[in-house]
């Protein structure tokens, strides 16, 4: 076994320790005693037979697992308002999130202060006040645990986050501005400010997919464009992911680069945007990894070495898992982002072979459907057991609207960035992307409506949900079989 499988190998033990204990507590006994074996098992096969050490060295990086995601859990509870629930409080905090807008009531994210701790969820009335981020303030309210939807646990959701506590509707004053971090709030103003410029220069909803497709804001997204989106399949295009970032990444380095900089200079600029635009968009786990794999791809490219998109994916991976465990099974956006990209690098050249995506075709229809089949198949199990349908038309309508994405995104960055700058050029680039986006939502709007978009599954969906699983583990055995089959055929 050659060492990227082995790294390969180890990264899946670990993750698959940090996902068993996601649904099973092992008491610290146990663990303990389990560590004691494995100590004495790794001095004995050092001595007698030191090939077994590889077992030693997977069993624990399982144990440390199981350790990690427990240990994280514990230190989470401790340091949460979880021992306030049920009781009546006057507490002050700091708003350490963006506010988030939904139909009848605006989410805060609050740091408690002074006698209290942790992170809680304020529901609020919408329009009350202007919240803002590094906002502090005082509520009065009860402090509940949260409850579980009917279909989604939103308790597992918001633990990921160190949330263990809401307070719905309390009686809420701002007292004072400004007292989040200074760099946070700077890179706030700068997205907010990128917004207003594309809201000036683009009506809706164009103005409000480009702000999704760009800095993966859905919040402004009209309801009955994302139920459109969702029918359609093509959710995932305000979803931002490496995809995105790459094109963001690859516009600026070429701009740097446009504007007579050396490329030294040009490359760690692009890297340092890369972590800019990370943390101005919320730096969710998601757009964490899509961060990491385009700094490793900018990496690869700068000192010259072959860029292998499946071990940046799982070291991406396991950074974020752990920083925080909780992720690999209660965050769904990382989840589908992890398993999208998975599916393009397994799942691509078997689909490509058979399209024969290396042909030219009309709007490159062979490599869009390629790459979507490929996507769309790894992530089919998390969207069945998720939503409980079918996507039908999702690979008719990506045919049409990817290969639209790189270029409208090109001209909506464009537009924002010079409309900082010089409004008569940002109006030629918004008119650009106007027309694209224009065409963009014409095609969502078309598939999303059509009947049979989507095939709802209902009481049939814990059974599509395995036979979905079944099928993807197949397709893999059997691609992995050939790849190697031509590999030893061609040594």
């Amino acid at each position: 076994m050659n060492l990227p499988d082995k790294f390969l190998l180890f990264v899946i033990l670990y993750g698959a320790g940090v996902f068993t204990a996601s649904f099973l507590f092992i008491s610290w006994i146990w663990i303990l005693l389990f560590l004691v074996f494995i100590c004495s098992f790794a001095l004995w096969s050092f001595l007698c037979h030191k090939k077994l050490l590889i077992f030693v060295t997977a069993a624990t990086l399982f144990a440390f697992g199981v350790i990690s995601f427990q240990t994280s859990d514990y230190y989470n509870q401790k340091s949460s308002s979880i021992r306030w629930n049920g009781d009546f409080v006057k507490a002050s905090g700091v708003v350490c999130d963006e506010p988030e807008f939904k139909e009848s009531s605006v989410w805060l994210r609050v740091e408690l202060k002074d006698n209290y701790q942790g992170k809680i969820l304020i529901k609020t009335k919408p329009y009350t006040k202007n919240f803002q981020y590094g906002d502090e303030i005082v509520f009065e309210g009860k402090l509940e645990e949260p409850e579980n939807f009917s279909d989604f646990d939103f308790k597992a959701y918001l633990s990921k986050e160190g949330i263990y506590s809401i307070a719905n509707y309390p009686k809420v004053e701002i007292i004072k501005n400004h007292q989040g971090s200074a760099i946070k709030s700077s890179l706030l103003k700068v997205k907010n400010l990128f917004e207003e410029k594309i809201d000036t220069i683009l009506p809706e909803p164009e103005s409000s997919f480009l702000g999704g497709l760009l800095l993966g804001e859905r919040q402004s997204l009209d309801a009955g464009l994302k139920e459109k989106m969702q029918k359609s399949g093509t959710s995932h295009l305000v979803a931002l992911s490496g995809y995105n970032i790459t094109i963001i990444c690859t516009a600026v380095l070429s701009l740097l680069l446009f504007f007579g900089l050396k490329r030294n200079i040009a490359f760690w600029l692009s890297v340092l945007f890369i972590v800019v635009f990370v943390l101005m968009t919320g730096a969710s786990a998601s757009v964490v990894r899509a961060g990491i794999m385009g700094g490793l791809l900018l990496l690869s490219q700068r000192i010259g070495r072959l860029y292998h998109p499946r071990n940046a994916l799982f070291l991406a991976g396991i950074i974020m898992v752990i920083i925080n465990p909780k992720i690999l099974r209660f965050d769904f956006a990382f989840q589908l982002s992890f398993a999208a990209t998975l599916g393009l690098i397994y799942f691509y050249p078997f689909f490509e072979k058979v399209l024969k995506s290396d042909q030219s075709s009309f709007l490159n229809w062979r490599g869009v459907l390629a790459t979507t089949l490929s996507a769309q198949f790894a992530v089919l199990p998390l969207i069945v057991l998720r939503f409980g349908y079918f996507p039908l038309v999702s690979p008719l309508s990506n045919i049409f609207i990817l290969s639209l994405i790189p270029i409208t995104m090109l001209f909506g960055f464009l537009a924002g960035v010079s409309g900082l700058i010089f409004s008569g050029l940002a109006m030629i680039f918004g008119l650009l992307s106007y027309l694209l986006l224009k065409m963009e939502i014409l095609i969502i709007d078309f598939f999303g409506s059509l009947k049979f978009a989507i095939i709802s599954l209902d009481k049939v969906r814990e059974w599509v949900f395995w036979l979905a699983v079944g099928i993807v583990i197949l397709m893999f055995v059997y691609i992995q079989k050939k790849r190697l089959k031509y590999l030893k055929y061609t040594r």
